[in-house]
């Protein structure tokens, strides 16, 4: 999602609720974002925050990560992690062999989002392999 610089942090919230199709009563989008240097997350938890974050980004490109922390939401079945996958993105979801990943959707034929250790992000389908459930 691309936003004008110009946006506020109330702006911000509202625009990143409506993306992610929640209702704002129920959701706390917590913001963070890695310094020029790499250092991060830091958070961003206010308008002040965001100011001072726009002025050391003047004239470069700003990624903000995005985690929802109120919404418990429902797991549509479990994989375990074949492989690991250290995050090349702020969005990516990072895990060790044998994690288990809780599937929060299907993003497209060959991504998954999903949740391991206090984590949410996407990764590779490919990198994990569902666990068959017993149905007594």
């Amino acid at each position: 999602m691309t936003v004008n610089r110009n946006i506020n942090f109330p702006e911000l919230q509202d625009a990143l609720r409506s993306k992610l199709k929640e209702e704002g009563e129920k959701m706390a989008a917590h913001l963070s974002y890695k310094d020029p240097d790499g250092r991060g997350p830091i958070p961003v938890n206010s308008e002040s925050d965001l100011q001072r974050i726009w002025q050391l980004y003047e004239d470069k490109h700003l990624t903000l990560s995005c985690k929802e922390s109120t919404v418990k939401r429902p797991s549509l079945y479990q994989m375990r992690a074949l492989y690991e996958y250290p995050a090349e993105g702020p969005e990516d979801l990072t895990f060790g062999e044998g994690d288990v990943i809780d599937i929060l959707s299907e993003v497209n034929d060959e991504w998954l989002e999903g949740t391991c250790n206090g984590n949410i992000g996407i990764f590779p389908k490919c990198f994990a392999q569902k666990i068959q459930t017993l149905h007594l």
